[in-house]
């Protein structure tokens, strides 16, 4: 993730829809997979590593379950102090192989270069039978933190992580179509007219947007999403 001390958007802003969108669907994944794990564990803990982890803005998905130990790890960069480092040059995550229960990353596989080690990285920390949730951008506006390289469709993302050893992969793409195109809608305008005259506007944009949250997801999504598992026979 983006290193953001500000990621919660007032609903008069132009990422208030999906950024807000985004937490209630990892929220829902936290709530399907933490009862999952925890009855099929023999351990008291469950280990949850945040790879690009920032400011950790979606550890808060994660608080409802007391038996979580939420992690980080993520490169050295501006006041960030992460459990674990990152090596910025061989990708490599200062973790033990099979030590961790769930790896999650959230938009941060777009600003990584090379990304198949990013993912051979977070399959190799997880213990066998771990699962990973991670989101990354489809339609979005480009935003290089420090660049930004490549999108993902749903059926790209789950054949990047099948090859690298995941299964029961679950795709999905997060937004509604018409919050995507709400969203992209109020992007380009802030760009042209800046944000400060045009908060009744994007406030009523984006109560339109909640209205019309349930509407179908097409190829309009934003965002890509996907949850998966490494194979309990493999170490």
């Amino acid at each position: 993730m983006p290193l953001n001390t500000s990621f919660d958007c007032p609903i008069w802003t132009p990422l208030h829809l999906t950024r807000t969108f985004l937490i209630r669907h990892v929220k829902q994944r936290a709530a399907l997979l933490i009862p999952q794990i925890k009855a099929e564990s023999k351990t008291d803990r469950i280990k949850v590593l945040d790879v690009g982890c920032g400011y950790m803005p979606y550890k808060r998905c994660f608080e409802p379950y007391p038996e979580v130990d939420y992690l980080g790890a993520d490169i050295a960069w501006a006041d960030v102090q992460p459990d674990f480092l990152i090596d910025p040059k061989t990708g490599i995550i200062d973790v033990a192989t099979g030590t961790m229960d769930v790896v999650v990353h959230f938009q941060t596989l777009e600003h990584v270069p090379d990304y198949r080690t990013f993912l051979e990285e977070c399959f190799r920390v997880l213990r066998p039978g771990g699962h990973l949730i991670c989101t990354l951008p489809f339609m979005y506006h480009y935003h290089a933190v420090p660049s930004d390289y490549r999108r993902w469709t749903t059926e790209g993302l789950a054949y990047d992580l099948e090859s690298v050893g995941f299964t029961s992969v679950q795709t999905e793409g997060v937004e509604s179509d018409a919050v995507a195109l709400i969203t992209i809608l109020e992007l380009f305008i802030s760009e042209r007219l800046g944000y400060f005259f045009t908060k009744p506007l994007f406030l009523a944009m984006n109560l339109l947007g909640w209205a019309l949250q349930n509407s179908k997801r097409t190829n309009l999504y934003l965002h890509s999403s996907a949850i998966a598992r490494k194979p309990a026979s493999q170490i």
